[in-house]
């Protein structure tokens, strides 16, 4: 392979990985996604009886990965069959989630609404559109990532006045995002430097061999 033709396929790559990465961004759908993927589970015995702001369960297939759970108002975990992260105190209307060393690439959740009104997304990056809010009890939402932490606020209008409009937050599954690698190895490096190298003096001979 030629110098030039190298070259143009090393920047196509790269200009792929980027393409990729821009890709990534928060996207979020007002429906239940297919089933599957760790729930939420408050079976870990740090969470039992805890009602605060912040609450810590775990995931239903890994009791030793940890969720962390902030409100803006004192929430609990109600009793039942099926999980659900209630307001101890009234109802609530901003909650993040957060699981321990992990980005999630997917987040599915049903909200109990108390009354009509509106609700958005954010992953701290970016931030969707408002999307209704139904006030019978059943909000489903699909939220794509990667992302470290899924935090919603909810309105009662589309001015964005934030208004507590969630009884509790049910059925939270989750799909994880691969493990980061660990930080490569010296040896990895040391051929990073290499290839560098190599583009380098390639692209000095092709710019005497021109100048020739």
């Amino acid at each position: 392979m030629n110098t030039n033709r190298w070259i143009t396929t090393a920047t196509a790559a790269a200009t792929l990985l980027m393409a990729a990465g821009a890709a990534q961004a928060l996207t979020v759908a007002k429906r239940q996604a297919a089933t599957g993927g760790p729930l939420l589970s408050n079976a870990c015995s740090f969470a039992d009886g805890a009602t605060d702001a912040t609450l810590t369960g775990c995931l239903s297939t890994n009791p030793n990965r940890t969720v962390t759970l902030t409100s803006d108002e004192s929430i609990d975990y109600a009793p039942g069959d099926r999980l659900r992260v209630r307001g101890a105190e009234g109802d609530y209307s901003r909650l993040a989630i957060t699981v321990d060393d992990r980005s999630m690439k997917k987040l599915v959740m049903n909200l109990d609404a108390t009354s009509n009104g509106y609700i958005s997304f954010s992953d701290g990056v970016s931030t969707s559109k408002l999307f209704r809010l139904k006030g019978d009890g059943n909000n489903f939402f699909t939220i794509r990532g990667p992302f470290d932490t899924l935090t919603y606020t909810t309105f009662s209008d589309r001015l964005g006045t934030e208004s507590d409009l969630i009884h509790d937050t049910r059925q939270v599954r989750f799909a994880l995002a691969p493990a980061i690698p660990a930080i490569p190895e010296p040896t990895t490096y040391a051929l990073m430097l290499a290839g560098l190298g190599v583009v380098g003096y390639l692209i000095r001979r092709r710019r005497e061999h021109d100048a020739a």
